[in-house]
C-alpha cells in the first residue's frame, strides 16, 4: 500500500496533466482506505463497546438510548447496526448482561436477593425477582440457594 502510494505521489509530480488528476484521485482513495483500515485496528468492536458499557455500570439499567448517546450515534442506528451481528434485539442482550451481573453476584457473593436487587438498581426485590426470572429464565432465590450450598 505504502509503495503504491509513493509511485503515485512520484507520478503527480511528474506530469502535471490529466494523469495528474487520475494519481491525486488515486493517493487520495488509497490514503481514505489506509485510514479505515488502521481505524478499524484499534477501535474496539461494536459489542465489545457494548459489554465495556454493561461493565461500567455494575449491573444498573443501561438502556438503548444510554449506548447510543455514549457511542455518538442515534439509537435507531446502534439499534440496526446491532441486529446485523446476529445477537437479537439490544435491550434484550442489555437485560441479559444485568441479569448475568445479578447472577454473579447471587452465586459468588455473600448478599441476599433484595440485597444484589437494590445494588443492581431496582426498587424492591419483587420488582428485580420479576425482571431476573423474565431475563435468566429461573428464580433468583433458587440461584442464591445454589450459591450459598455451594460455598458451605
Amino acid at each position: 500500500m505504502a509503495r503504491t502510494l509513493v509511485q503515485q505521489l512520484d507520478l503527480l509530480t511528474s506530469d502535471p496533466g490529466r494523469e495528474h488528476h487520475r494519481a491525486l484521485c488515486s493517493c487520495l482513495d488509497m490514503a481514505l482506505t489506509w485510514q479505515q483500515q488502521s481505524r478499524a485496528i484499534h477501535q474496539p468492536t461494536l459489542l465489545q463497546s457494548i459489554d465495556r458499557l454493561c461493565r461500567q455500570r455494575r449491573g444498573h439499567a443501561l438502556t438503548v438510548m444510554d449506548c447510543a448517546k455514549s457511542l455518538k450515534v442515534s439509537s435507531g442506528h446502534l439499534s440496526a447496526r446491532f441486529k446485523t451481528l446476529g445477537q437479537g434485539s439490544l435491550k434484550h442482550h442489555l437485560d441479559r448482561r444485568r441479569g448475568e451481573w445479578a447472577r454473579s453476584m447471587l452465586l459468588f457473593g455473600d448478599h441476599g436477593v433484595g440485597e444484589v436487587g437494590a445494588s443492581c438498581g431496582f426498587s424492591d426485590a419483587a420488582a428485580f425477582s420479576r425482571f431476573y426470572k423474565r431475563v435468566m429464565g429461573e428464580n433468583p432465590s433458587r440461584i442464591r440457594s445454589k450459591g450459598i450450598s455451594s460455598t458451605s
